[in-house]
């Protein structure tokens, strides 16, 4: 399980075919709703998210990604933590580590979209 700091910087990136334009973009906790990150932002395949200060410590964070245009289009990530901590940053696990970067994949279908989570690790 990957952990993430507040106040960090995260690229979220999905792969995506068919005809879907827009996406939306969640954060849950402990299965429910907590914060949309993004509303109707086009299916480039890429957004960079700043985890919010505010964000409670939990290992039980999950992203969904929908469709804007179908909400049944949609899959949630496998589940990360969200620390306080500036000082605990798991390492990936060995089938998804690439050397020189920090790389976590969360698992998760949007029709035949799958969901990736880049995350590089940006010093304050």
């Amino acid at each position: 399980m990957s952990s993430w700091e507040v106040g960090t910087t995260h690229t979220i990136t999905w792969i995506s075919t068919g005809e879907i334009s827009h996406v939306n973009i969640d954060l849950y906790r402990d299965n429910s709703l907590i914060d949309n990150i993004t509303t109707h932002v086009g299916n480039d395949g890429s957004y960079t998210w700043s985890i919010p200060n505010n964000s409670a410590d939990s290992i039980n964070y999950q992203i969904k990604i929908s469709s804007f245009q179908d909400s049944f289009l949609s899959d949630y990530s496998g589940y990360f933590e969200i620390s306080g901590n500036s000082n605990k940053i798991d390492e990936p696990s060995p089938n998804i580590f690439i050397p020189g970067f920090n790389f976590y994949l969360l698992f998760g279908i949007i029709g035949v979209t799958t969901v990736i989570l880049l995350k590089k690790q940006v010093k304050n």
